[in-house]
């Protein structure tokens, strides 16, 4: 435990002694901090990269989480075509879901669930896939874990994206 105080505070502390971080998503409120991966510019190409797969992720809060009620985001699914980021969705025969887990604690929350938002023709958007139900149900450091599983429920890859609640 200490230890890895140690490795954050040893890692996070030049980062933020530069200004403004890189990594937290600074449209969020202040109880809540959110990160959205390795950099908010978009000439980053792959926030939450998916090895196995070879897909690229994008977590876009619509409503932050607070004690009073749950949250929601979008992830945004790409694969990388001659330097392009081309939306793709989940590979062939593997669902999308995400897991809420904090580490430290060795629990996680409520279960997320993870449907497909329908574009005007009333068809699923194409590498677009909404996480509802987000509940963090206690202060700390947490892991937003998203997977591609089987259709058993065994995740095959996985991205984990650091989260500060409260």
């Amino acid at each position: 435990m200490k230890r890895n105080l140690l490795i954050l505070i040893l890692c996070g502390v030049p980062q933020m002694a530069c200004g403004a971080s890189p990594l937290l998503n600074h449209r969020s409120p202040t109880r809540n901090q959110a990160l959205t991966g390795p950099s908010d510019d978009p000439a980053e190409v792959c926030p939450l990269r998916f090895e196995r797969a070879g897909m690229c992720a994008r977590l876009e809060w619509v409503k932050i989480p607070s004690e009073e009620e749950t949250g929601s985001f979008l992830l945004r699914f790409t694969r990388i075509e001659n330097g392009a980021a081309i939306p793709s969705d989940a590979p062939s025969g593997l669902k999308v879901a995400v897991k809420l887990w904090m580490p430290d604690m060795g629990h996680g929350s409520s279960p997320v669930k993870v449907v497909r938002p329908l574009n005007a023709s009333g068809l699923p958007e194409a590498g677009v896939y909404r996480a509802e139900d987000v509940h963090f149900v206690m202060p700390g450091a947490w892991e937003i874990r998203i997977q591609f599983k089987s259709e058993d429920g065994t995740p095959l890859d996985q991205a984990v994206l650091p989260y500060r609640a409260g």
